[in-house]
């Protein structure tokens, strides 16, 4: 399976280190436990960023793709981890946190898949790299990556 994170151009290296989501926690992990998140497709890692980032015009992005050999593992914990939410889920950090830090406890798999709680029809892959196949990682390309202008204009909600 192919895969997308975005990230400024000094982490390139690290991307998939989890470091960051150890330092700081994110919405599938609490701080200490060392997840890496990417997305199934550019655009969905794009929009995973831009809600972060807020009014941020970072001009160092670039967007790394990358594979791990993992396909019917991928869809095996999208339904263990869809069968373990319950309604609300995205509007609890506490529930995905608590789904998420089982999972990489666990190491029951190098990847997983999880809803966008952006988009809740996409999925993201969160990657375990305390699991032995981590190491089959292989870094496919980089390209630099700048959000359009349009994305920054006004100040106002749209609706």
């Amino acid at each position: 399976m192919k895969f997308w994170r975005i990230c400024r151009r000094p982490y390139v290296a690290s991307a998939f280190s989890g470091e960051g989501a150890k330092l700081a926690g994110g919405r599938w992990n609490t701080p200490g436990t060392a997840i890496a998140y990417t997305s199934q497709h550019l655009s969905l890692a794009a929009i995973e960023l831009f809600v972060h980032i807020g009014r941020e015009r970072p001009r160092d992005l670039v967007a790394v793709q990358a594979e791990l050999p993992l396909d019917k593992e991928i869809e095996a914990g999208r339904k263990d981890i869809s069968a373990a939410l319950p309604d609300g889920w995205k509007f609890s950090q506490a529930i995905t946190r608590r789904v998420g830090d089982k999972w990489s406890k666990s190491r029951s798999s190098v990847a997983t898949s999880v809803p966008s709680a952006v988009i809740d029809v996409e999925w993201n892959i969160l990657l375990n790299p305390a699991h032995p196949d981590f190491s089959k990682l292989r870094i496919l390309r980089t390209i630099d990556f700048v959000f359009d202008e349009r994305m920054y204009k006004g100040n106002e909600p749209l609706v």
